[in-house]
């Protein structure tokens, strides 16, 4: 096991060398694989979407249902709608092993309980390890950070393929 708290590599490999206790920057694009965002989807409910988040998050887990189910539960207590069309579903989960990050961007915005009452086209899910509070913390800065600039907001909406999208993180995170 890791001394540090363990990152999945692309290779689908643990990723040892990041110290996430020391507070190094955290790059999105080292959460984001290809396999793990999907743009221009059709999806036409919260459910729908938030299945689509844990499944790319989540693709071969045995606990993906109880997770999406942690989700769903966390979304009911509270929305993550931060406006703007952007939401940012989050949960810490026992059934999660590594920090994680899916994103979707959909053909069409749903309601999804945004305060400034905008639908929502655009979700970045962050699963982390229900023992890791401070890299949970950490990576909803990072994702923050990221949707804070209506620019960058603009061209992730519009991204029309998952290499687009993830150029535009690589670039601007």
């Amino acid at each position: 096991m890791c001394a540090s708290f363990p990152t999945l590599a692309p290779s689908g490999q643990l990723d040892c060398s990041r110290d996430l206790i020391s507070q190094k920057p955290l790059h999105l694009i080292d959460f984001l694989t290809p396999s793990r965002v999907a743009v221009q989807q059709p999806l036409l409910d919260a459910d729908a979407v938030l299945a689509k988040l844990v499944a790319l998050a989540l693709p071969s887990s045995i606990g993906r249902e109880e997770t999406l189910r942690e989700v769903k539960a966390r979304e009911a207590v509270f929305p993550t709608a931060l406006g703007d069309g952007v939401a940012l579903p989050h949960v810490r989960s026992r059934n999660v092993a590594v920090l994680t990050l899916s994103a979707v961007v959909l053909t069409h915005a749903i309601p999804f309980g945004s305060r400034d009452g905008n639908d929502v086209d655009m979700f970045l899910l962050v699963l982390s390890p229900s023992n890791a509070p401070s890299e949970h913390l950490q990576m909803l800065r990072a994702v923050a950070k990221l949707v804070a600039r209506p620019a960058t907001i603009a061209a992730l909406r519009h991204a029309t393929s998952v290499a687009a999208f993830l150029e535009i993180v690589r670039e601007t995170s």
